[in-house]
C-alpha cells in the first residue's frame, strides 16, 4: 500500500525544515524537528532552535480532488531575537521556490500559504521563547 498523500506532504516539509542550516546561508541552524508533539519545552536531548509540527486541519477545498492541509508549526528559541531570524529563515525555506520545487514531483500540490506569526514571550521559569506559525498546502488527491 503506498504511503497517504497527507503524510507525504508532512515528510517533505519536514525535509525542507532540515534545510535550514547556517551551512546552506540561512540565520540559524535549526536543531531539532519532531512531529506531533507539543513543543512547550524542550525535551531531554533537544537542542534549540526547535520546531514541532502539528497538523490542524485537512479539509476539502470546494474543487473536486482537492484537500488543504493547515500545520501549525511551534517554534522554540532561546531569544526573541533568535525567533526573529528562525522566521525569516522559515519564510525563505518556504516561499524560495515558485509551485512548492520542493515537493516531490509526483505529488501535485500549490505554493505553501504562510499565516500570521505569533510570539509567546517566556513566561516565568522558562528558557525558551515560543513562535507559531501555520502553513498551508493545499494538494490533489486522487483515488486509486
Amino acid at each position: 500500500m503506498t504511503t497517504p498523500i497527507p503524510t507525504r506532504v508532512i515528510s517533505a516539509l519536514t525535509a525542507r525544515l532540515a534545510t535550514i542550516t547556517v551551512a546552506n546561508g540561512y540565520h540559524t541552524t535549526l536543531a531539532t524537528i519532531r512531529i506531533g508533539q507539543a513543543a512547550e519545552e524542550p525535551q531531554a536531548g533537544d537542542a534549540l532552535p526547535m520546531v514541532n509540527l502539528f497538523s490542524l486541519t485537512d479539509e476539502p477545498t470546494g474543487t473536486m480532488y482537492q484537500y488543504r492541509r493547515t500545520v501549525q508549526l511551534e517554534c522554540l528559541a532561546a531569544t526573541t531575537t533568535d525567533l526573529d531570524d528562525l522566521l525569516d529563515d522559515l519564510r525563505r525555506a518556504l516561499l524560495q521556490f515558485p509551485g512548492t520545487r520542493w515537493l516531490p514531483d509526483d505529488l501535485e500540490a500549490e505554493d505553501p500559504e504562510i499565516g500570521a506569526a505569533t510570539f509567546e514571550p517566556h513566561y516565568p521559569g522558562s528558557t525558551t521563547a515560543a513562535l507559531f506559525l501555520t502553513v498551508s498546502l493545499t494538494y490533489h488527491y486522487h483515488p486509486e
